[in-house]
């Protein structure tokens, strides 16, 4: 799960040079989801949800149980409760400026069996859905098989009380979240005089937590 931050949390490049770690602390439960400091991005997410339904949100046949615990949990920690009327975890990514992704073990590998996913930096849900740690992080540089590696363990061996945070960063032509594609940020950036990377540029910080469901195993 993951959002852009504001500038009052710490900024991740200020630990060194980039590095393709998986960077994972632990933190307190209730702190996982709540406060929300990128609240005012629930209602162009809402709206984005509304037009772009098909675009955001994907799941596979049998992730339903695992849909429900979380969405669950994510209502619980916001004290909301979600939609009964929509695809739970669907329902539940309305209540938090998070994307919601749920990781489940399918013949051997962590396997993305749901997801609603409306701030990407250059993938889209449908280009997620069904792939393996490995398969997600194959266009990371060493990400597969080393990051998505570690990361696997990390799921496997996750205990059901702890939730663990991580922080990764971008550089990106525009603040928009919405980026399925970076086709066009990219032709932005080529056309654009130098003198415009000032205003265009913009540091893009991405929380991300991991949380195993106790019922589901997800």
């Amino acid at each position: 799960m993951s959002h852009a931050l504001s500038s009052t949390r710490p900024l991740p490049f200020e630990q060194g040079p980039p590095r393709f770690d998986v960077g994972l602390a632990p933190i307190e439960p209730q702190a996982w989801l709540m406060p929300d400091d990128q609240a005012h991005w629930l209602a162009p997410k809402n709206a984005l949800m509304d037009t772009e339904s098909d675009a955001v949100f994907a799941s596979i046949t049998g992730s339903m149980p695992g849909q429900l615990e979380a969405a669950q949990l994510v209502a619980t920690a916001c004290g909301q409760s979600f939609d009964p009327g929509e695809p739970p975890l669907f329902a539940a990514s309305r209540l938090v400026s998070d994307d919601l992704v749920l990781m489940e073990m399918c013949e051997g590998a962590w396997t993305n069996t749901a997801l609603c996913l409306c701030s990407p930096t250059f993938f889209s849900a449908h280009e997620a859905i069904g792939k393996s740690l490995f398969g997600l992080h194959r266009p990371v540089p060493g990400g597969d098989p080393g990051l998505g590696g570690r990361i696997s363990r990390v799921f496997s061996f996750l205990r059901d009380e702890l939730v663990l945070e991580r922080f990764n960063w971008t550089v990106q032509w525009s603040d928009v979240r919405y980026t399925p594609d970076a086709t066009p940020l990219r032709a932005a950036a080529t056309a654009a005089a130098l003198d415009a990377a000032r205003d265009a540029l913009h540091v893009r910080v991405e929380r991300q937590t991991i949380r195993r469901l106790p019922q589901t195993g997800a």
